[in-house]
């Protein structure tokens, strides 16, 4: 009976350890490795203008929400595609660097800066000036595709330094 209690014992052990082993071996893969490549893609459309990677990257339900106050800029694939088409006509030299990216679960956060000089047309006549600017993107990405995207950045800095002025306000007298 002793040696068959200790004989059990040990398969017992045997069979927890495998099964430690193959819950190991099972873990889910780290978020990065799973989305940062779609992540990275995204930046090269971005910086080349090669718009039809978008396809392989971009759910059909996309959704792009800017600043301010989560305005929408696009809501669908052929949405996003003229928001870059558009700004990379205004920006031929648009170069967006990743310069932080944090991975968890669905979601990639990636902080950002650009550098681009306002030589095309766009929404105003091309001012020949050079613009540096930061920003941070939020993207919820679902079955390898990017499904929202939250941009944040500050336009008002942008136009600065495009050479826009604000102007106050004028107060009238109240009579």
């Amino acid at each position: 009976m002793k040696q068959f209690t200790q004989t059990f014992m040990r398969t017992v052990l045997v069979v927890l350890i495998m099964a430690l082993f193959i819950a190991m071996g099972c873990q889910q893969p780290d978020a990065a490795q799973k989305l940062k490549p779609i992540v990275d893609a995204y930046a090269e459309v971005w910086n080349t203008g090669n718009l039809n990677a978008l396809d392989a990257i971009i759910d059909p339900q996309f959704v792009r929400h800017t600043s301010p106050a989560g305005t929408t800029s696009a809501v669908s694939l052929d949405s996003l595609k003229k928001v870059i088409s558009n700004l990379r006509t205004a920006y031929p030299d648009f170069h967006v660097t990743l310069d932080e990216e944090i991975y968890v679960g669905e979601k990639a956060i990636v902080r950002w800066s650009y550098i681009a000089t306002n030589t095309g047309a766009g929404n105003f006549p091309p001012t020949g000036k050079q613009v540096k600017s930061t920003g941070i993107d939020i993207l919820r990405i679902k079955n390898g595709k990017i499904v929202d995207d939250w941009a944040e950045t500050d336009n008002l800095f942008l136009m600065q330094q495009l050479g826009f002025t604000l102007t106050p306000p004028s107060v009238s007298s109240a009579k």
